[in-house]
């Protein structure tokens, strides 16, 4: 692959909910889980671990613990949630801290690599052709949502991926240009952007990634 396969790949990336039924291969599950594990991470501790789900029953009790989830593949708003094919549950080992140096933000080293990690998911699940939904866990549900899972102490959930092969692909969202991102040997308060006038008119919240 050149950079232009791969940039084809990240433009080709979307947050969509809405899939289909089907199933998802165990061969593509492997990949993208393969994907995400050879991601950087602080001292190469790796502190990802992955909780695939696909058991309807699990599936539904998620879904009832999330407080007001949002309809994972329903095809409306107002219709009964439908849950996708798989859940990828990105859990990270905050034991894992310990073993970054002292002087250190141990906090984001962990996160950054946690980070890494769930993106290069969404990228090898859209060279699948597979579209993701990123969900991030309330505080409230977390509690619960580590019994059902089983989950042991210091194992924290970082990300709930929704995934499946996508109904419809949505247009790509806006992108800051080249020429407004990037400085040249130097911070160009020239191109200092407008924080609160995109505050404005995009509005407060998650919008979509």
């Amino acid at each position: 692959m050149n950079i232009d396969g791969l940039l084809e790949i990240i433009k080709k990336r979307r947050h969509n909910g809405r899939v289909k039924a089907d199933p998802v291969p165990d061969e593509a599950l492997r990949k993208i889980i393969e994907a995400a594990s050879w991601s950087p991470s602080g001292n190469n501790a790796q502190p990802w671990e992955f909780v695939v789900i696909t058991d309807p029953g699990l599936k539904a009790k998620i879904r009832e613990t999330m407080e007001h989830p949002a309809p994972a593949g329903g095809p409306g708003h107002g219709e009964a949630p439908v849950d996708p094919p798989v859940i990828i549950v990105v859990c990270g080992d905050t034991r894992i801290k310990e073993s970054y140096p002292e002087n250190v933000n141990r906090e984001e080293v962990f996160y950054s690599s946690m980070a890494a990690c769930v993106q290069n998911l969404h990228l090898a699940a859209a060279a699948c052709g597979l579209a993701t939904n990123w969900g991030t866990v309330r505080e409230g549900s977390m509690g619960q949502l580590g019994k059902i899972l089983a989950l042991p102490e210091g194992i924290e959930i970082i990300a709930m991926v929704r995934l499946g092969y996508p109904q419809q692909s949505p247009p790509p969202k806006s992108r800051r240009s080249f020429e407004e991102t990037t400085h040249w040997n130097g911070f160009d308060r020239a191109k200092l952007r407008d924080v609160r006038k995109f505050i404005e008119s995009y509005g407060k919240g998650w919008g979509k990634l």
